[in-house]
């Protein structure tokens, strides 16, 4: 069954734009990452539009999130 287009852009703002650090929005990334291999590279995305506008600078962004990241991490 085909989205219906609004339902569709919906969903791909969310996905494109609608990310959050690591651990701050509704899903259970902890309970994910429990269950990965403790061995596996895991890459936070920079994309969103919040993120994007709170620290226009790519590398000022990576750092916010690599700090953000190891945060969740060592929780």
């Amino acid at each position: 069954a085909r989205l219906p287009d609004m339902e569709f852009n919906t969903i791909l703002h969310e996905a494109v734009d609608g990310r959050l650090m690591p651990g701050e929005g509704e899903l259970p990334v902890r309970e994910l990452v429990e269950v990965l291999p403790k061995d596996l590279p895991l890459a936070p995305e920079q994309r969103s539009k919040p993120l994007r506008e709170e620290y226009p600078d790519a590398t000022d962004r990576a750092l916010a999130i690599l700090r953000a990241t190891e945060r969740f991490l060592a929780r």
